[in-house]
């Protein structure tokens, strides 16, 4: 066996533990810019909302290709009709 100790998990993977505090800071939506984050949020959900719509609205071959594979890839019901 070998006695050289092994770095941890998230050191091999390339993250830095001096860099948690940072990570968290923009991670978690608290602290004295929480309005202004909440607002940025809420702003890019609804025009990501109201794009998608149109998308849909206006029958764009992506859209139509997205719920075709996705209708294709729904389980079927497992339920039995009622007779």
């Amino acid at each position: 066996m070998s006695a050289i100790p092994q770095p941890a998990l998230f050191t091999k993977l390339g993250f830095d533990p001096a860099y948690l505090s940072t990570f968290e800071d923009k991670l978690f939506i608290e602290g004295p810019q929480t309005a202004r984050r909440l607002t940025n949020f809420f702003t890019l959900l609804i025009l990501a909302t109201v794009i998608a719509t149109y998308r849909v609205l206006s029958n764009s071959t992506a859209t139509v290709i997205m719920q075709r594979s996705l209708h294709a890839s729904a389980p079927e019901s497992t339920h039995s009709s009622p007779r």
